[in-house]
């Protein structure tokens, strides 16, 4: 308990239920504010549930399977992100892969999309749609926000959003990801846990602060007023990706990679990028990172992050490096 004396609020970054629980335990006696939507996370923690909830409201999902036919992706009913996800062709392979227990749905090739959901209960706001770039294994490698979208593709994801809210009324926050496929998006999941990579994202493409926005909730204060406190200058485009570098090679790699590194840091400017968040050491021929780099569109942020591998090249005593798209 004395872990706890001095802190105003507690925003869960796990998805451990016993810990979740024990934690807002702790908070309750505390006296401390606990931002966690228990009856949130306990639907999006399962994707099954997830899926009937959708299904009832009428919001696209991928085909059921078998009915869809192959390929198929098939996940765990209860892991977020990527973890455990394969992409099945044939039914040998369904056999092999184990299906019982697992969610299989219908494989829908296309960009992603995420969108948060911010609320109190009765207020929410949802700040930006980004655009979610995944590698081979469908872990996320590349975040940019804002997306690329249409207004009427914005509208779209806005009004799934809101009659997802409309049931859930997130006290606290919740993501949606959505894939588009043949002009129309499709639900892929949602989670009610605070996310790892949009909100810095968002945070350097638009000065909007998730921690600001939910303890401002948390202090029951209308959306309006949420907003107002986080409201951005001129809006820019962020790009945020991990990197592995290794001697001459840079690869662009889902966030995977950084549950690998050693002790991390903050470092502003570092080879050119807005910010790298690494466990680079002088010295170091093998290091990763997280890569912020901003720009008036995703052209100019392209261009930072050329000369932000060039500069690499130099730390690393190499002329040129190779970068591999993981």
């Amino acid at each position: 308990m004395d872990a706890l004396w001095g802190i105003d609020y507690v925003i869960p970054a796990i998805e451990d239920l016993a810990v979740l629980d024990r934690l807002g335990e702790y908070c309750e006696r505390a006296g401390v504010k606990y931002i966690f939507d228990r009856e949130a996370y306990t639907v999006s923690n399962s994707k099954n549930r997830t899926n009937r909830l959708l299904k009832n409201l009428g919001i696209s999902l991928p085909g059921e399977f078998p009915g869809c036919g192959y390929p198929v992706i098939c996940k765990p009913d209860s892991s977020s992100g990527s973890r455990g996800v394969r992409k099945i062709e044939t039914e040998e392979e369904l056999e092999r892969c184990g299906g019982c227990g697992l969610v299989v749905q219908q494989y829908l090739d296309g960009p992603s999309y995420s969108l948060e959901v911010l609320g109190n209960g009765s207020d929410s706001v949802f700040p930006m749609i980004t655009e979610v770039v995944t590698d081979a294994e469908y872990d996320c490698k590349r975040i940019l926000a804002p997306a690329a979208v249409s207004d009427e593709l914005a509208d779209e994801f806005l009004g799934i959003a809101e009659k997802i809210n409309s049931v859930i009324r997130i006290h606290g926050i919740f993501d949606i990801e959505v894939v588009l496929n043949g002009g129309r998006l499709y639900v892929l999941e949602i989670d009610a846990r605070f996310p790892s990579q949009t909100p810095i994202s968002i945070y350097h493409a638009a000065g909007i602060n998730f921690v600001e926005l939910l303890t401002g909730f948390a202090d029951r204060k209308a959306a309006a007023d949420v907003m107002k406190r986080c409201a951005a200058g001129n809006a820019r485009t962020c790009v945020y990706q991990q990197i592995l570098v290794d001697e001459d090679t840079v690869r662009v790699c889902g966030e995977h990679i950084m549950s690998g590194a050693g002790l991390l840091q903050i470092i502003p400017g570092f080879c050119g990028a807005d910010e790298m968040i690494t466990d680079y050491l002088p010295g170091s021929k093998r290091w990763r990172a997280i890569v912020i780099l901003t720009g008036a569109d995703e052209k100019e942020a392209g261009r930072k992050w050329e000369r932000c591998m060039r500069k690499i090249s130099g730390i690393q005593g190499f002329r040129q490096m190779k970068c591999i798209e993981g």
